[in-house]
C-alpha cells in the first residue's frame, strides 16, 4: 500500500490533483508510524487510505483512477485494514467504505468500470462473513446505475457479474440449511441455537434482496432510461429463485412476496392482452393479441423466472391462485403464436416427475398458521391449464411450435409413466393424496348406496361415476404386488395408481 500511495503522489504533481497528493501523503505518514497501525482500529486506517483514492477516482485522468482500483485491492488483501471483530456501526464495515469510495462507477470510463464490478465482485466473497442484505443490495445498486449507463459489450459483464454475485449469496442460505439438517445428528445440537439462527438470518435476506429487486423491476418498467435496467433486475430475481432451497417455501415473508409482489410484478410486465375480432364463417370469432413491448429476451427471462417460481411454491396451497393467474397469463391470453418460448421453459417441469408431482399435489397447507382464508382449490387446475395450451398450440401452422407441443406431451407421458412406477413421488404427497381418495372414496360409497334405493336418471348417471373410481381401489386390490406390500409400500402403491388415473383423465 505505501508503494502506491507514493505511486499516487508522484503522478498527481498538476497543481488541480493538490488534495490527492496530500491526502495520500497523510495516509502514508500513518502507514509508517508502526504505533499509529497498532494504535488505530481498523476502520480508521482504512478510511485514511480511501480517501485518496476515492480522490484519484473521480479525477478523470485514467492513469490516477487506474491506481485508485489497484489501492482498493491491495487494501482487501492487506491484514493491517482487516479485523475479526468490526464496530457496531455497519457505516464503518469494510465493505461500505469501499462502496462510499466507488459511488461515481457509473461516471467512469468502461475499462475503469469493468475494474471495478471485478473489484466489488472479489470482495463480496473476501469479506462474505460480513455480508448482509444491507450491503447486497448497496453493491447491486451500483451494477445496476452502471448498467443503465453502459454500453452493450459492458452491459453482459455487469450482468454476469451481478448474477455471479445474487447466486453466490444465495448459496449461503443452501449450504446453512444443508449444515442444520446434518447437525440434527449430534447430540450438542441442542445447545447450539447458531445454525438456526444463520440460517433464519440467511432466509430473512434473500427475502429483503427479492423484494428490493421486485420493487426496482415495478419502478423501472414505468420509467424511462431505467427501462433499460429491467432484463438485469429480471436476471437477479432469476438467479436467487433458481438457486434458493425448496425450503424456503416454508418462509411466510417468501410467501407475502410471491402473492403480493413477485407474480403481479410479473403479471403486469406482460401486459393485459387486447381482444380482436376476427370474423369468420358462422360468426365473428374473438382472439387475444398481446398488447406488451417486451423483447423476446426478457420474456423468456420472465418464463423462467415463472417456472423456478412453481417448483419451489407449487406445492403451497394457498399460492395456487396467483400462480394459476401468472400461468394463465402466460400461457391463455397470449396468442398460440407468442407461446413458443413460454412452453419450451415449461418443459423442466413436465420432463421431471418429481416436479410434475409439486405442480399437481398440494401436499403444504399452511393456511391455519398463516391465518389465511380456507378456499378449496383444484390441485389440477394447473396442470389442466397447460395442457389446454398446448392442445390449442397445436391448432397453429408453426410447425416448430407443434414438435415443441409434441415434445411437451412426450415429457409429460414419460413423466407420468415414472411416477405410475414411484419414481419421483415425494412422500409428503403420499399421505396427502392417499387421504383425499380414501375420503372420496368413502363419500362415493355412501352416494352409491342412497343411489341403490333411490332410482332416478341422475342417480343412475351418478351411480356409473361412483362405480368408475371404485375401479381404482379394484386395480389396486388385483395388482399382482398387492398382498406381498406393507402398509407405507401399499400405500405408494395407491398413490401411483391414483396418480395415473388421474393424469390419464386430463390428457383425454
Amino acid at each position: 500500500m505505501e508503494d502506491l500511495l507514493q505511486l499516487l503522489i508522484k503522478d498527481a504533481q498538476a497543481a488541480k490533483f493538490q488534495p490527492i497528493r496530500q491526502a495520500a501523503q497523510n495516509a502514508l505518514d500513518v502507514l509508517k508510524n508502526k504505533e499509529d497501525v497498532e494504535r488505530l482500529p481498523a476502520h480508521m486506517l482504512r478510511e485514511r487510505c480511501l480517501e485518496p483514492l476515492h480522490l484519484a477516482l473521480e479525477s478523470k485522468t485514467k492513469r490516477l483512477m487506474s491506481h485508485a482500483v489497484s489501492g482498493i485491492e491491495k487494501l482487501l488483501k492487506d491484514s493491517r485494514f482487516q479485523s475479526s471483530i468490526e464496530t457496531e456501526s455497519e457505516d464503518k464495515w469494510l465493505p461500505i467504505q469501499i462502496l462510499k469510495s466507488v459511488y461515481s462507477t457509473p461516471n467512469l470510463p468502461e475499462d475503469i468500470q469493468t475494474d471495478v464490478m471485478k473489484l466489488l465482485l472479489k470482495m463480496t466473497f473476501s469479506t462474505a462473513w460480513c455480508m448482509n442484505s444491507r450491503i447486497i443490495t448497496q453493491v447491486a445498486q451500483v451494477y445496476i446505475d452502471t448498467y443503465s449507463s453502459s454500453s452493450t459489450s459492458l452491459k453482459g459483464i455487469v450482468q454476469a457479474a451481478l448474477i455471479q454475485l445474487l447466486g453466490g449469496f444465495t448459496e449461503k442460505l443452501c449450504s446453512a440449511m444443508h449444515n442444520v439438517e446434518h447437525a440434527e445428528d449430534d447430540v450438542m445440537s441442542h445447545f447450539n441455537a447458531r445454525g438456526d439462527s444463520k440460517v433464519e438470518s440467511l432466509t430473512e435476506d434473500v427475502v429483503t434482496l427479492l423484494n428490493f429487486l421486485t420493487d426496482k423491476v415495478a419502478v423501472a418498467a414505468k420509467a424511462g432510461q431505467s427501462k433499460q435496467a429491467v432484463p438485469l433486475l429480471l436476471e437477479g430475481i432469476l438467479a436467487i429463485v433458481s438457486n434458493s432451497p425448496a425450503q424456503l417455501r416454508n418462509c411466510e415473508g417468501f410467501q407475502q412476496l410471491v402473492w403480493q409482489n413477485l407474480c403481479p410484478t410479473l403479471i403486469s410486465l406482460l401486459g393485459i392482452p387486447r381482444a380482436e375480432i376476427k370474423p369468420k364463417a358462422g360468426g365473428d370469432t374473438q382472439r387475444n393479441v398481446d398488447s406488451t413491448n417486451l423483447s423476446s429476451a426478457t420474456a423468456k427471462i420472465i418464463y423462467s423466472i415463472s417456472v423456478a417460481i412453481a417448483k419451489m411454491v407449487g406445492p403451497v396451497k394457498s399460492l395456487r391462485p396467483v400462480l394459476e393467474s401468472l400461468f394463465h397469463r402466460i400461457l391463455i391470453c397470449s396468442s398460440p403464436n407468442n407461446r413458443h418460448d413460454a412452453l419450451k421453459a415449461l418443459k423442466e417441469l413436465l420432463s421431471s416427475p418429481s416436479k410434475l408431482c409439486d405442480i399437481t399435489v398440494t401436499y403444504y397447507d399452511d393456511r391455519s398458521r398463516s391465518g389465511k382464508s380456507v378456499t378449496q382449490t383444484n390441485d389440477l387446475a394447473l396442470i389442466k391449464l397447460i395442457v389446454d395450451s398446448i392442445k390449442e398450440c397445436c391448432h397453429t401452422s408453426d410447425s416448430a411450435l407443434c414438435f415443441t407441443c409434441v415434445m411437451c406431451v412426450g415429457d409429460l407421458l414419460t413423466s407420468i409413466e415414472q411416477l405410475d412406477r414411484g419414481i419421483g413421488v415425494h412422500e409428503d404427497s403420499v399421505k396427502v393424496i392417499k387421504d383425499r381418495f380414501q375420503n372420496r372414496h368413502d363419500k362415493e360409497r355412501i352416494k352409491l348406496d342412497r343411489s341403490n334405493s333411490v332410482t332416478s336418471h341422475s342417480d343412475t348417471e351418478e351411480k356409473g361415476q361412483n362405480i368408475n373410481n371404485s375401479n381404482i381401489y379394484n386395480s389396486i386390490n388385483g395388482h399382482p404386488d398387492a398382498g406381498k406390500c406393507d402398509k407405507k409400500d401399499r400405500d405408494i402403491l395407491e398413490v401411483k395408481l391414483v396418480f395415473k388415473h388421474l393424469m390419464i383423465k386430463i390428457i383425454q
